[in-house]
């Protein structure tokens, strides 16, 4: 098989003079974004484009995301090039904190979660995608147990087709149950629908602003019909939308006062439109990734 540069990465010198005035550009515009560097993975990225991107997050008050031992190679990888984990690695050069937010979380030991916790570091648990691509499981219940601050998420439609976090709220409930007897450590409605809401909201730094219902929270909201068969009768609300509730009953959501979808509709923008435009890039799209394509297919192939 040819030789493919699937993912080639920009030279840190590049890095280092663009970032800032991307920074000074977009972070806060409109008062909707934000620019968080996002190493792809710290196991991809030189020890200097840690630090930089440390930096850069210190220096400007942002966030940090990556993705974090999502594969058990991810792990070996780690093992072989740092003689320990990822985890104690970013410990090791002194920027493990509380700005990193940290997608799937899942090849993680005991020391790993007591570092974490320690350093509040935030996990995003993508439980569909990762069981989808049959990476493993994140070790909910004694990540909460240790008190790691834990955020869900979908993962991406390559991973997870619909983005449907009504389905990531139920499977994050779900995951780990056949496993724990004991009910006591399951994870809980309520503690599935405090990282959608609460824990999104702190790996996106703006604790205190939204993910909550309370007085001078930002007024972002989500509004269900209570006509739908699942909420006939209101029992235990956060149970029935944790495990009941598809979206189907969604009846408007908005954000920061701002209504963007009223009576199943999309009020935002032209929904049809950019439908149309984004069918229309399809074939482009699939030529300029024709390499990728070519690499999964012989991976499929050559897979036992």
């Amino acid at each position: 098989m040819r030789e493919v540069e699937i993912l080639k990465p920009h030279p840190l010198a590049e890095l280092r003079e663009q970032m800032p005035d991307i920074v000074a550009r977009w972070h806060g515009h409109a008062g909707r974004l934000q620019a968080f560097p996002a190493p792809s993975n710290p196991d991809r990225c030189s020890d200097e484009a840690l630090l930089f991107c440390a930096d850069l997050a210190q220096s400007h008050d942002l966030g940090i995301h990556t993705h974090l031992l999502e594969t058990k190679a991810q792990a070996d990888i780690a093992a072989r090039r740092y003689g320990t984990t990822t985890v104690a690695h970013l410990e090791s050069l002194g920027i493990l904190s509380e700005r990193w937010s940290c997608a799937h979380s899942i090849w993680l030991d005991d020391a790993d979660i007591d570092l974490m916790a320690a350093r509040q570091v935030v996990a995003v648990h993508n439980p569909e995608s990762n069981a989808r691509l049959g990476t493993g499981r994140m070790r909910t219940p004694e990540m909460l147990a240790a008190g790691i601050p834990i955020a869900l998420g979908t993962d991406g439609s390559g991973a997870n087709d619909n983005l449907i976090m009504q389905e990531a709220m139920r499977g994050a409930a779900l995951l780990h149950r056949a496993d724990l007897p004991d009910h006591r450590h399951w994870v809980s409605a309520r503690d599935t629908l405090r990282m959608a809401t609460e824990g999104g909201a702190k790996a996106m730094r703006l604790e205190g602003t939204i993910g909550a219902l309370a007085p001078g929270m930002l007024a972002d909201l989500v509004l269900y019909r209570l006509d739908a068969p699942w909420w006939r009768p209101v029992n235990d609300p956060v149970s029935q939308i944790v495990f009941a509730e598809t979206g189907a009953a969604v009846a408007l959501t908005m954000v920061d006062g701002r209504i963007l979808v009223e009576g199943g509709k999309v009020t935002a923008f032209d929904a049809e439109g950019a439908l149309s435009e984004i069918e229309d890039m399809v074939a482009s799209l699939r030529r300029r990734n024709a390499d990728l394509f070519a690499v999964a297919e012989a991976i499929a192939r050559e897979a036992p």
